[in-house]
């Protein structure tokens, strides 16, 4: 059983008006991550996957101390507000990386400079020749979702180059991203893809413009006991 914790933007305030903006401020949305910490441990559930977007760099030590203080064990997935650089001194895994249990091979895909390119495509190919059932982990949706976010330039660039990629698989590939801060399931042919909201805040998915809400958040719980992989939503109100 993991816990796919994903957007935290630690130290991130975000500031209301056109588009979406920060102001540093290192209390900023670390009351909700320690809330969804103490739920996943109450679950007792030992394992973490960050999806990406720690926030920002001063909080990278805070983020890895708080993770490490409570006993979780972590994988990470770098997102477009992390560097490899700065999570390196933290982290001792390569950007790009695979871990396995008996029955799954677990990707996870470094998209941190939003985009995808054909050294990692390359090194996908690759990993994707498994008998194995194959969980992919990286920051960015590959599938489209039908949400303003998606005209703003957030969509991860090469992203067919990668659909078409995992369309060849001769076998399913299941997803989980975040990025766009809102749930979304969505499947074509082989691929199926779970999109998890934000620990931080959210943005709408069926709204005429892009709306921010931050009255919840949460994260996904995801078992993939002997390769049946099943997940559920953890949605859990945020704290004054």
């Amino acid at each position: 059983m993991k816990a796919y914790i994903t957007d935290s933007h630690l130290g991130q305030e975000l500031q209301t008006g056109n588009g979406i903006s920060y102001i540093n401020n290192p209390t900023a949305h670390t009351k909700n991550f320690k809330m969804i910490l103490d739920d996943v441990a109450e679950r007792g559930i030992k394992e973490i996957v960050f999806g990406g977007d720690i926030g920002s760099l001063e909080m990278n030590k805070w983020f890895f101390d708080v993770i490490a203080q409570r006993g979780f064990s972590l994988w990470m997935v770098l997102g477009n507000h992390d560097t490899f650089a700065a999570v390196s001194q933290y982290y001792p895994e390569p950007a790009n990386y695979i871990k396995e249990d008996a029955a799954v091979r677990y990707i996870i895909l470094d998209t941190s400079d939003n985009k995808i390119d054909v050294e990692r495509l390359s090194w996908l190919k690759e990993m994707l020749n498994t008998d194995k059932e194959i969980v992919l982990f990286l920051h960015h949706p590959v599938l489209a979702i039908n949400t303003p976010i998606e005209g703003l330039g957030a969509a991860l660039k090469g992203r067919d180059e990668l659909k078409d990629l995992l369309k060849g698989a001769p076998k399913k590939i299941t997803i989980f991203c975040g990025h766009y801060h809102m749930i979304d399931e969505t499947e074509e042919d082989n691929i199926y893809q779970y999109t998890t909201l934000a620990a931080s805040y959210q943005i709408g998915k069926e709204t005429a413009d892009v709306e921010i809400d931050q009255s919840v958040c949460g994260y996904r719980i995801i078992d993939t006991t002997g390769g049946n992989i099943t997940t559920e939503m953890v949605l859990l109100l945020t704290l004054p």
